[in-house]
């Protein structure tokens, strides 16, 4: 959920409905937490399961400006597709390939439909995907924890372990500590 109030004091709630006919409400809250890449504001967003058996109809969001909006819940992925018609092929890809892999199975293909494909060396070199390596602790919004690298994934930011101990004691203080990475 985007918002024309960018400021961090804003706050948005989602509240949504436990299926139709149900007040707004029924089905759960959850406080949105403002999302900033590179400093820049994005979005609001918030990570919440719901249960299967009471899909919401309704989401309301109401800012602490003093906005609020309600919208009908929509189906993300939508229907079934239809079935492909039979010269459609499938399953290119059966499990995570490394990039050595994907050139592989590219050359293997155009080797294979040859009338339909060709491969072309691209004049500059990429990147490709670059972003810090980041991992969420928590689902809800009250108390989830981000943590993200200063180098990118590629760069050694995929290296990183994290590790969130109990200290044993109720209201212990936050401690962090560093061993290597």
């Amino acid at each position: 959920m985007k918002t024309s109030d960018t400021a961090a004091t804003n706050i948005l709630t989602a509240a949504w409905d436990s299926g139709p006919g149900t007040e707004i409400g029924s089905g759960g809250t959850a406080t949105m937490s403002r999302f900033t890449d590179a400093g820049q504001y994005m979005y609001h967003r918030f990570n919440s399961p719901l249960p299967l058996n009471a899909t919401p109809s309704q989401v309301r969001v109401t800012s602490t400006s003093g906005g609020s909006v309600t919208v009908p819940v929509k189906k993300w992925l939508g229907e079934r597709r239809k079935k492909p018609s039979p010269h459609y092929v499938t399953d290119f890809i059966d499990h995570y390939m490394d990039p050595t892999e994907v050139y592989q199975r590219i050359g293997s293909l155009a080797g294979e439909f040859p009338r339909i494909s060709s491969l072309i060396d691209l004049p500059y070199k990429t990147n490709g995907y670059r972003r810090a390596a980041q991992a969420q602790f928590g689902t809800e919004a009250a108390s989830t924890l981000y943590v993200s690298s200063k180098a990118y994934g590629s760069e050694g930011g995929n290296d990183i372990s994290v590790a969130l101990t109990d200290p044993g004691t109720a209201s212990a203080p936050l401690t962090v500590s560093v061993t290597g990475k």
